[in-house]
């Protein structure tokens, strides 16, 4: 009898560091232990997150650059210490430590794309990173919008498969009580709430959307408060940050400075208490050259707790918010249709999309299903069909 074929996961984004990119990471490392005997090259502290794992090196991560160093080594090492059939990078950032593993024991090699790691506007990345993606076996990519770029940036598109990011489904939701403690602690009473949660970047559009569509909403309904959940990036790839300064100074100039609540980062609770409390999510997301919103994993955990989102059809976010199911799509600099969209929802005027319709939808996306999608990816499938019986 065949012992489990091995696997090896090289990524920067794995907790201890939070963020969507990083509970991805985690449960690709986690689905994969299902079948592969599974190792892991990630940040500092990721052993105790790397549940399942037979093996975690961990690496420094105050910067990227830092961090592919040590990967590199270690990957190598790992490598040929434990012949894996499969190496995957996190990201396009850990293709190079990923490549040089694959090729130095024979193993597929496969990247997990988001989005922006085929179009950042560096130099560097576009002249020696890019090229490395290039070489991969196989692709997975987190919605159809990433894998039309891939196209465009000339990886095989025989090659590239479509898996969208999972979710976790609550099987309990936050008491009545919990979410009455939240609404007092952050002051927000018994006002209707529009929530925003994300890393504080540009190209979540939180700025435009404070200058052009949130006047609006406020106008319909005055006491209405806006709860910004989310911090400015920390070493990101891009330095792309709109922090609560700008923010606040932009909803003072427009006069609704009294409209909004910055919460800051939350813990897994909090922020479930927040999806439980808010009627609306909000993602307006903007089309910036060289940066891209790959899929839009925050509507699905709203979706997975009853909220719906409003959010623009940019990037991959269509893939992530289902017009009339889990909220409603605006396109792009529909600024006025989509603060007549929120006031719908916070109206309760949209009344096609329920709670429960929401978290069917979600329900889609559970790791369950996204493990299940994983292992019937032709490449990693064909790992164990090359073993035989």
């Amino acid at each position: 009898m065949h012992s489990p074929p091995r696997a090896l996961l090289i990524s920067r984004n794995f907790p201890p560091l939070i963020g969507g990119m990083e509970r991805l990471n985690q449960n690709l490392l986690m689905q994969l232990g299902k079948k592969f005997d599974t190792f892991l090259v990630g940040p500092r502290g990721a052993e105790s997150s790397a549940s399942g794992a037979k093996h975690v090196l961990t690496c420094p991560d105050k910067s990227i650059y830092q961090f592919l160093v040590s990967a590199i080594l270690k990957a190598v090492y790992l490598a040929l210490k434990i012949r894996p059939e499969l190496v995957l990078a996190g990201s396009g950032v850990t293709a190079i430590p990923a490549w040089l593993a694959a090729r130095l024991c024979g193993a597929r090699f496969g990247i997990y794309l988001h989005g922006l790691d085929l179009v950042a506007a560096h130099c560097l990345y576009q002249n020696i990173f890019l090229p490395i993606i290039r070489r991969a076996d196989f692709w997975i990519a987190n919605s159809h919008a990433t894998a039309d770029m891939a196209a465009k940036c000339g990886l095989n598109p025989s090659l590239v498969y479509v898996l969208n990011p999972g979710v976790e489904i609550p099987q309990v939701m936050p008491s009545a009580r919990n979410i009455s403690a939240w609404r007092g602690k952050i002051g927000a009473a018994q006002r209707p709430l529009i929530l925003s949660v994300g890393r504080l970047t540009r190209r979540k559009g939180l700025l435009e959307f404070i200058e052009k569509s949130f006047p609006t909403i406020v106008y319909q309904i005055p006491d209405v408060l806006l709860i910004v959940i989310g911090s400015e990036p920390a070493n990101a790839l891009l330095q792309n940050s709109c922090g609560v300064d700008a923010l606040k100074a932009q909803a003072k100039e427009v006069g609704v400075e009294k409209n909004l609540c910055f919460v800051g980062s939350v813990t897994d609770e909090e922020l479930s208490v927040a999806f439980r409390a808010a009627a609306v999510n909000v993602f307006p997301v903007i089309d910036i050259p060289g940066d891209v919103e790959g899929f839009g994993m925050v509507a699905i955990e709203a979706a997975a707790y009853g909220l719906p989102t409003v959010a623009f059809a940019a990037g991959g976010v269509p893939d992530a918010v289902a017009d009339g199911v889990s909220g409603a799509l605006v396109s792009s600099q529909r600024y006025d249709q989509f603060a007549l969209s929120v006031v719908r929802f916070l109206r309760g005027e949209e009344t096609a999309v329920t709670e429960q319709i929401c978290r069917e939808f979600a329900a889609k996306f559970s790791w369950q299903a996204f493990g299940e999608a994983l292992h019937r990816v032709p490449p990693i499938k064909g790992i164990f069909n090359e073993r035989g019986p």
